[in-house]
């Protein structure tokens, strides 16, 4: 989806300085990042 490209270009193009970016965000916001940013399992 739109959404999942968008965040993950956003992770790709910030990886280099991430560990600072991340202290911007909530714990709650780096989850719903990160449940966002990794595709779904199909084994689940």
């Amino acid at each position: 989806t739109t959404i999942r490209k968008t965040l993950g270009n956003f992770k790709r193009t910030h990886y280099d300085g991430w560990s600072s970016h991340a202290q911007a965000f909530t714990e709650e916001q780096l989850a719903i990042l990160q449940d966002l940013t990794v595709p779904p399992s199909h084994y689940a």
